[in-house]
C-alpha cells in the first residue's frame, strides 16, 4: 500500500490523496481516492476497499508513512509490516503507484469535493479495466546461464480469481 500526494509543488495546506494497493500474489490493484491523509479518511478508503475486494484481506505492507494503520490492523486482525525509516516500499507497489496515479492523474494539485469525485469515478472505472482485462503475468524463476540471465513466466491471467464475483 502506498500513500500519493496530489499536492502540485506545494505540501502547504489541504489535498487530495490516492491510496495505491496492490496484492502481489494476484496482481490486484485498488486506488482509493482521499479527501486528505487522516486516520478517519484513510480507515472509511480501506472499509470501502475491503468490501469491494474478492478475496479476504489478511494484512498491509506500507511504506514508513504508516497513515495511522497500525491501530487498524491491531482492531481488524490484520498482519501489518511496514518498511524502515528511508526505504521504499515493494518496487511493484510503487511501480503501480506510478502508473495508476501520476501516469493516469498527474502531478497536478487538486484541493476541492469536485476533484475528488471525479477521481473516484475514473479510478472506479481504471480498476474494472485493470482487474478484469489487462492480463498479469508472474515470474516462476530467474536462471543465470554464463552472462545471459533467462526468465520464467507462467500464463498470463486477469487478476480476478477464478470463481470470485466481481463488485
Amino acid at each position: 500500500m502506498d500513500l500519493v500526494a496530489h499536492c502540485g509543488e506545494s505540501v502547504a495546506g489541504e489535498f487530495l490523496h490516492t491510496v495505491n494497493a496492490v496484492d502481489p500474489a494476484t496482481g490486484w490493484r485498488e486506488p482509493l481516492a482521499l479527501p486528505n491523509r487522516s486516520q478517519q479518511a484513510v480507515r472509511e478508503a480501506l472499509e470501502r476497499m475491503r468490501a469491494r475486494l474478492p478475496f479476504p484481506l489478511l494484512r498491509i505492507d506500507s511504506d514508513n508513512d504508516s497513515m495511522g494503520l497500525l491501530r487498524y490492523c491491531q482492531e481488524e486482525g490484520l498482519l501489518f509490516t511496514r518498511s524502515r525509516p528511508y526505504r521504499l516500499i515493494p518496487v511493484h507497489v510503487e511501480q503501480k503507484s506510478w502508473v495508476a496515479v501520476r501516469q493516469l492523474i498527474g502531478y497536478g494539485r487538486y484541493e476541492s469535493a469536485r476533484p475528488l469525485a471525479l477521481l473516484e469515478a475514473i479510478y472506479s472505472d481504471w480498476r474494472r479495466f485493470v482487474n478484469l482485462f489487462q492480463p498479469v503475468r508472474k515470474r516462476l524463476r530467474k536462471e543465470r546461464l554464463g552472462s545471459k540471465v533467462r526468465k520464467r513466466y507462467d500464463q498470463a491471467k486477469t487478476p480476478l480469481p477464478a470463481g470470485a464475483g466481481f463488485t
